[in-house]
């Protein structure tokens, strides 16, 4: 697997889809999902290669799926007009509860009543879910209605269209995981009543979009980290117009503040009135100010990121041995992602006096606000670290984050800074006021915008 920076990889994509009849089918646009299969294809991901049967006739696919009926049935239970999918992100609360870090102020909002929660992954929660894993993964053993054969025969033709420019494989697998997923959703939700979908992410979530979409179930996503002009799956340029409407996002999309929307406004994926601002809904709200005017230790912060933990430790080891030898008083805090996969590679770092490495679950807010440093490549800790005093440094030509990283420093979001650079001594040489302020970025919380968008 070959990491490559989102705007290089934007440019490959733009190479094979080059015309808004790539990926068009009758019933949805498939572009989002050609995207997914691309980046596998140029970056060399083989391990997400799977079997598929898109070259096989339909009247074959659908015996496979009528044969997989008998196998086992699915567990019903009955669903409520509000649905949530859980995310697995986690935080703690003021009382030191764990918590789903997105979604536990919009359930106090709603009412936990109001709302069946869905799961379907095996990260931790701070959710009680409805509906589990397993439970999911029973309703894709169900035979093909004909809605889904419709929309099977889409996703065919799209294979059949596209397959001479994209990898077959690559391309098969990303259809066929769209259309499983498609399949389980379709059959969980159908005949239950349910009217809204509440999520994060929408990439790679496709299939239960369109699932959603085929039963008139309006989708919502909330914002869930930094969005830049340089993401793959968001700020889409102006040939995503001609198809914007099949082209699988939500319905809405809910955001932290007039920042997000200013940015997202460069794109043409969403109509201006289907962004919703409804300020910092996560778990950081609640008390950010107390946050404030903490006691400072000198510390440097890095907030690693997921999929570059080699990248991070490599940066560290560098970092501690000009502590060691310039700085000695300082110390080095580093809090791995919450979905680092390798956490291992970080054990060493402990090992040095000036280091600690704190887990998954580490008080970010707590840690921001003692740092005076704050050195990443490009991360949402960056709109976090606003009106703590904090001094947010952005490693600069850093694959895969280069093109991130200088976005960073041209809004002013963070000081430009190379790999060999010494950024205590830079820091103490005067800090610099950030172009944008914590308002901007993190609205008060307006429950009565999501009231409102929820009725």
């Amino acid at each position: 697997m070959q990491l490559l920076p989102f705007t290089e990889l934007q440019q490959l994509i733009d190479q094979r889809l080059d015309s808004p009849d790539i990926g068009r089918g009758k019933i949805f646009h498939y572009y989002k999902i050609l995207q997914h299969a691309i980046t596998y294809e140029v970056t060399n991901t083989t391990h997400k290669i799977i079997p598929h049967r898109l070259d096989k006739p339909i009247w074959f696919q659908q015996v496979v799926f009528a044969l997989r009926s008998y196998r086992r049935k699915e567990r019903r239970s009955k669903l409520k007009e509000i649905v949530l999918l859980d995310d697995g992100r986690t935080g703690f609360d003021k009382e030191g509860k764990e918590q789903s870090y997105y979604f536990s102020k919009i359930i106090d909002t709603i009412g936990a009543d109001k709302i069946s929660v869905i799961r379907d992954h095996q990260h931790r929660s701070g959710l009680i879910f409805d509906v589990g894993e397993q439970q999911v993964e029973s309703f894709g053993n169900k035979h093909l209605d004909a809605t889904e054969r419709k929309v099977l025969e889409d996703v065919v033709m799209v294979y059949k269209n596209s397959k001479h420019r994209i990898g077959p494989a690559y391309l098969g697998t990303s259809l066929h995981l769209f259309f499983e997923e498609f399949h389980r959703y379709y059959r969980l939700f159908k005949g239950q009543g349910v009217k809204t979908l509440l999520m994060t992410n929408h990439y790679h979530r496709e299939g239960i979009i369109a699932a959603a979409k085929m039963l008139n179930i309006q989708v919502i996503e909330f914002q869930h980290g930094l969005i830049a002009a340089e993401d793959l799956y968001y700020v889409y340029h102006d040939m995503v117009k001609d198809f914007a409407a099949q082209a699988i996002f939500p319905d809405q999309l809910v955001l932290f503040g007039q920042y997000w929307k200013t940015v997202l406004a460069q794109g043409h994926e969403y109509d201006p009135q289907n962004l919703i601002i409804a300020g910092d809904y996560s778990l950081q709200t609640d008390g950010w100010e107390k946050y404030q005017g903490r006691e400072k230790v000198k510390a440097v912060f890095i907030g690693a990121q997921k999929n570059m933990p080699k990248d991070y430790v490599a940066y560290a080891e560098s970092l501690l041995r000009t502590i060691e030898q310039q700085h000695p008083e300082w110390q080095l805090w580093i809090k791995l992602h919450p979905y680092e996969k390798e956490p291992e590679l970080y054990e060493h770092l402990n090992d040095h006096p000036n280091c600690t490495v704190y887990g998954k679950t580490a008080n970010l807010m707590d840690l921001l606000s003692q740092s005076l440093i704050q050195i990443s490549v490009y991360s949402t800790t960056f709109f976090d670290a606003m009106g703590l005093g904090v001094e947010n440094m952005s490693l600069q030509k850093y694959t895969p984050g280069a093109d991130y990283a200088a976005s960073m420093a041209r809004q002013g979001i963070a000081t430009p800074i190379e790999f060999d650079d010494d950024p205590i001594s830079l820091y103490q040489s005067g800090t610099k006021e950030n172009k944008v302020q914590r308002p901007e970025v993190y609205g008060p919380y307006d429950p009565q915008a999501i009231a409102q968008l929820i009725s």
